[in-house]
């Protein structure tokens, strides 16, 4: 994107959208609660189609659109194309697609094609309108996806037409009589559409933005609503934006083709090595820091400099060479020779142990035993699912307008055979019952209001229909409606018949021990949040309805590990089996297990608990067994993600059961097994988890729309829960971790 003689005006807004691509990048990589990934959205609504608009303008000389300048394009994105492919497969063990774009790379190639075709029209403003109305419809077709760039090289391409269409002469026009009034005006418009987008962009998913296909007909609208504040958001900048000469920005802007074809580099190795704290403010200013220096690094002139050179001088080389069809045909061939091997080249460079290890694990223990596969069909099993929740939506769709009345049944209609055929199904019901005078939940969690969950009571009846035997109600939710809605949530389930833990009316109720006796298994129960909106640590921990965990940093923690000790040593005393721990804590939206619940399920372990079933997160995260001091396994869930939930951000659609199973004779864990899940919901339907086995044996119905997300679902929740990215080839019921590692059942 340069001119012939560069106007200081195009570098400033050059200067500011590479930032924003910057930035919005930490943030992508680093989006850790609502309101980073909010952020990220709203940059994302206008900072690449500015970009694109930008480049179809500088595309008006032939220059620009010589087959040499071209060149220098597709050089840099076959290069760096070839570098993150190899890169991706080293960092996070993904397969090659010498097709696909990688990171940001498809925008080089879509400027190659953009410029290319630019040749061909004529009248810009006459198929600006059809570019538009493609733009909308091309998502309506999943095979038009990102493979070559197509999907975005069509999605985008109205921005570029409308640069390139704009005229030259009005433009300088402008710029000469340009103001004070049109900056006012311009920074309005940004603000105003800032706001606007803050308010609508919850609806959208990153995907969207990214102009992927649409996973429904309904979002079409989105796009169009992007669209829009896009056209409004360039038209604003160029108001808004500065001709005079801009500290940085200017040289930035310059220089935003080497910001670009660097900066991802940096933005992937920073989000590999550092661990960023989950606070919103610190990583706003972390990210804010490190896009000034990734911008100063990458857009300093010498850089600039030191590619053009390198590239000048391959470029003269293989001019050079051009005539040699033979050393030509060598380079491609050992690029192509590379390229295919790199499996094999990682592979080679493993430590020797640990590829002895891999190759002993797929020869010995590929698949169950038949003891193993004896031992659980003889167990006490014990299915574990996540947040039984109900926001308003959920809520809204249980309601039948005819008959008055809400039901929640199908909720469960596809799991409820796996919950039913367990020895002991448990669950969270994250909320209270507190009755409809108290008001039902109020939000869908993504629209700006704060939430108090409330659900109506056919909700506990269609949990108890589904075959579940326990519920805990230690959460952060369970005081939502205040001590007398959490007092009526157990009034409520006691008069269902649904058991329950992790509340109670006073101390002394808390005080009396848990247990469950399951094929002769004495099974303790114990119950924790780490705490509940709106109170402070001081007021939850003065409250006695739910128990409590605090940080490792509390003043308070001490007292509150001595608390938890002591309900250890009371289940003891029962001679219990079993003891079960069902901590409520965890990072928020994310698949990694976090310091407190590390500081947390150390101390379960140390007293002597055999599984622990944590959860909050609201999405999966790993499966761990580990001794405990006595030499006995002890399981760890630490989340299998929401059971059903209308928040589908942030992979909320990925869920699962998990089953655990245990010796008869002992109690001692003998494996674990997870049954992965995705949630959809019809227009007929409520929202309701469905395994992905069924899925595929075709006893749940999906578009093919929905199976493309299916796939990615899966390989999340495997990759993350069993340490072993799995697809959906050989997909099997369910998928068992034992303590020596991932097996497959012997079909």
């Amino acid at each position: 994107m340069e001119e012939e003689k560069r106007v200081k005006f195009w570098d400033n807004i050059k200067g500011i959208l590479i930032v924003l691509v910057v930035f919005g990048h930490f943030l992508y990589e680093f989006r850790s609660n609502l309101t980073l990934e909010l952020v990220t959205k709203v940059i994302y609504l206008f900072h690449m189609p500015a970009f694109v608009f930008l480049s179809g303008y500088f595309s008006k000389s032939e220059n620009a659109r010589k087959n040499e300048k071209l060149f220098r394009f597709l050089f840099y994105y076959t290069v760096g194309n070839i570098f993150f492919m190899w890169f991706s497969a080293v960092m996070y063990r993904t397969t090659f697609n010498l097709l696909v774009p990688y990171y940001s790379y498809w925008y080089l190639i879509a400027l190659v094609v953009w410029r290319k075709g630019a040749n061909y029209i004529t009248n810009p403003k006459s198929i600006l309108p059809l570019s538009i109305i493609a733009s909308l419809l091309i998502g309506l077709f999943p095979e038009v996806d990102n493979t070559l760039a197509l999907s975005r090289i069509l999605c985008f391409f109205p921005f570029f037409l409308l640069g390139y269409g704009l005229k030259k002469e009005k433009i300088e026009q402008f710029l000469l009589r340009k103001g004070t009034k049109e900056i006012l005006l311009g920074i309005s418009l940004i603000c105003i559409l800032i706001v606007f987008g803050i308010i609508i962009a919850p609806n959208f998913s990153l995907n969207e933005l990214l102009m992927d296909p649409y996973t429904n007909q309904n979002q079409i609208f989105n796009r169009l609503v992007m669209l829009i504040i896009a056209f409004g958001m360039i038209y604003g900048i160029i108001l808004a934006m500065p001709k005079i000469k801009m500290p940085v920005l200017t040289k930035w802007g310059k220089n935003s083709l080497y910001i670009y074809i660097y900066h991802r580099l940096i933005t992937l190795l920073i989000a590999a090595f550092w661990k960023y704290n989950q606070n919103t403010t610190s990583t706003l200013i972390l990210s804010i820091i490190m896009t000034v220096i990734t911008c100063y690094i990458t857009g300093n002139d010498w850089i600039a400099k030191i590619t053009e050179k390198a590239y000048e001088n391959i470029k003269n080389t293989l001019k050079q060479k051009s005539g040699n069809r033979k050393v030509l045909k060598n380079i491609t061939a050992i690029i192509l020779l590379f390229t295919l091997c790199m499996p094999l080249v990682m592979n080679i460079n493993k430590e020797p142990e640990k590829v002895e290890k891999i190759e002993a694990e797929n020869r010995t223990y590929e698949f169950l035993s038949e003891e193993e596969q004896h031992k659980i069909e003889n167990s006490v099993s014990i299915l574990f699912v996540g947040d039984l929740i109900l926001l308003k939506e959920q809520v809204d769709r249980g309601y039948n307008e005819k008959t008055k009345e809400y039901n929640f049944d199908d909720v469960f209609s596809f799991t409820k055979q796996y919950i039913e055929e367990a020895d002991l199904s448990i669950g969270v019901l994250e909320g209270p019952m507190a009755g409809e005078i108290a008001g039902y939940s109020n939000s869908n969690f993504d629209d700006g209001i704060a939430i108090y969950l409330n659900y109506p009571e056919e909700f506990g009846e269609a949990i108890k229909n589904a075959g579940f035997d326990l519920v805990t109600l230690a959460n952060n939710h369970i005081l939502d409606k205040g001590k007398e809605g959490a007092i009526q949530t157990i009034d409520t389930l006691e008069k269902i018949g649904l058991e329950y833990t992790g509340a109670f009316r006073n101390r002394a109720e808390r005080k009396e021990p848990q247990i469950i006796e399951k094929e002769g298994l004495k099974i303790g129960v114990l119950a924790y949040t780490y705490g509940c909106n709106y109170y402070s640590e001081e007021e939850f921990l003065n409250q006695e309805i739910t128990p409590a965990l605090v940080k490792k940093e509390s003043p308070h923690f001490q007292e509150v590990k001595k608390q938890v000790i002591e309900d250890f040593k009371i289940l003891k005393q029962q001679e219990t089996d079993v003891i079960i721990v069902l901590p409520h804590m965890g990072t928020q939206f994310s698949n990694e297990v976090d310091e407190f619940q590390e500081t947390w399920n150390e101390i379960f372990i140390e007293q002597g608990a055999t599984i622990i079933l944590g959860d909050h997160s609201h999405a999966v995260q790993p499966i761990q067994i580990q001794k405990n001091k006595e030499g006995k396994e002890t399981i760890i869930v630490n989340s299998p993600g929401n059971f059903a939930n209308s928040y589908q951000e942030q992979n909320g659609d990925a869920t699962a059961m998990v089953e655990i199973y245990l010796e008869k004779e002992t109690g001692n864990v003998i494996g674990s097994s997870v049954i992965p899940m995705w949630v959809q919901a019809t227009m007929e339907s409520n929202y309701r988890a469905i395994p992905i086995y069924d899925i595929m044996e075709k006893k749940a119905q999906i578009s093919t729309y929905e199976l493309k997300r299916v796939k990615e679902v899966y390989e999340l929740i495997t990759d993350v829960m069993i340490g072993n990215k799995l697809n959906l080839e050989n997909i099997q019921k369910k998928l068992y971790l034992m303590p020596d590692g991932y097996k497959k059942v012997k079909k």
